[in-house]
């Protein structure tokens, strides 16, 4: 049972760790992790390119990836190269065919990088979405967090006259995780906005006609001139995003964002896997379909908001 933690990037992006910082955080945090996990295995570049800091994005998904995967073995795989037409986006479809040609993948993916979807070709999109959907089928659970920017993207944005959903958390195949504000009852994230809203590209599917359907009656719903009402709803389940300790250059500082939260609901996905899998049962896959399925087995978070700038 292998939890992968997966940075796609291009080269202008921080996709890089230094394993000192990552050893002095089990020491420092957790011994126990620290003898479970004696190595990460590295697919891809891990290299700060000649800077001075290590990667926050890559740092931090690691260390709390690992730290609360219970001794997993944890595989950090970075992706170079570019989207066609925008060189600023990452590059998921090399990653998709990197993943295809392995013969024995790992089961359990986190992303913590997003692009905004009216940035993306749709001719790119959709076939980055079959992919996702061939992973899925090969057991394959894909994680992406929601961002940042609340309904105005990756990151707060004053200028949006609409809501602006990000890709591909939005996408149907993934699992979107948002973020909450920790404590006896959850709220809304408030350090960061969490990313969330409706996708300007795929259709609803069937298994949020229901819940979505409850949100859209609801009070306080912003207009729907807005939004694409009709769209796929995200994200899709949320966890704490806020305060998380990360290490660089062996000293804590507090970090906040659903980059925090995504690697920890992979964690929780990968420690499910290995039950199942040492009681004789398949991995779960393409999770969207069993959660809202099952919302009695989440607390739905009912506080807070989500807005577009800060």
């Amino acid at each position: 049972m292998l939890l992968l933690l997966y940075y796609t990037c291009s080269c202008r992006r921080f996709f890089y760790f230094f394993i000192k910082d990552i050893n002095y955080f089990w020491s420092h945090f957790d011994k126990k992790v620290s003898s479970n996990h004696a190595k990460i295995k590295i697919v891809g570049p891990n290299s700060s390119g000649g800077l001075p800091s290590s990667g926050e994005e890559a740092t931090l998904d690691v260390s709390y990836g690992s730290a609360l995967s219970g001794g997993l073995p944890v595989t950090f795989w970075s992706t170079k190269g570019q989207q066609p037409g925008n060189p600023a986006n990452e590059p998921f479809l090399q990653w998709l065919n990197d993943v295809a040609k392995t013969s024995s993948p790992p089961l359990v993916f986190s992303i913590s990088y997003s692009d905004n979807e009216h940035g993306v070709e749709s001719s790119f999109a959709r076939r980055v979405n079959v992919e996702l959907q061939k992973a899925g089928a090969r057991g394959i659970t894909i994680i992406d967090s929601s961002g940042d920017g609340g309904v105005g993207g990756t990151q707060p944005d004053n200028s949006c006259a609409t809501f602006q959903p990000t890709f591909p958390a939005a996408s149907p195949y993934v699992t979107a995780v948002g973020g909450t504000s920790g404590g006896a009852t959850e709220t809304a994230s408030t350090i960061f906005p969490s990313g969330g809203g409706f996708s300007n590209m795929w259709s609803r599917p069937s298994y949020q006609t229901k819940p979505v359907g409850q949100y859209l009656q609801s009070k306080n719903v912003p207009s729907t001139t807005l939004f694409n009402a009709t769209a796929a709803g995200y994200p899709d389940v949320a966890m704490n995003a806020e305060n998380f300790a990360l290490t660089q250059f062996m000293v804590d500082v507090p970090v906040s964002g659903t980059s925090c939260s995504a690697p920890s609901f992979a964690a929780v996905v990968a420690l499910l896997n290995d039950a199942r899998m040492s009681a004789g049962k398949s991995s779960l896959g393409w999770l969207n379909p069993m959660i809202y399925a099952h919302p009695e087995a989440f607390t739905d978070i009912t506080k807070g908001s989500n807005p577009g700038k800060k």
